[in-house]
């Protein structure tokens, strides 16, 4: 699977590898800590443009990297599809 290869290599570190903000940088970022992805309700085109452009493209944490220069458009899809899926496992 594309998309969680890509996110455990770009994500993970700081959403952890369920997604639910626990990665090994949520020690060191605290304000704000990374997002919980499982509690997320954003719709997916919304996930992209956060991934895209990163957190201050949108008005979010400037901490969130933008990944839209890095990755081809079939991949931005892969690990927005990936992460917009872990919402479910928090419930």
């Amino acid at each position: 699977l594309l998309g969680r290869e890509i996110f455990e290599a770009r994500c993970a570190l700081c959403h952890g590898k369920a997604g639910a903000g626990d990665g090994r940088m949520a020690k060191v970022i605290k304000h704000p800590p990374p997002y919980n992805l499982q509690k997320s309700v954003l719709p997916m085109d919304y996930f992209k443009l956060i991934v895209a452009g990163g957190g201050n493209s949108v008005g979010r944490s400037g901490q969130m990297p933008p990944w839209g220069q890095q990755l081809s458009e079939s991949e931005l899809e892969a690990v927005v599809t990936y992460a917009h899926s872990l919402r479910n496992l928090g419930q």
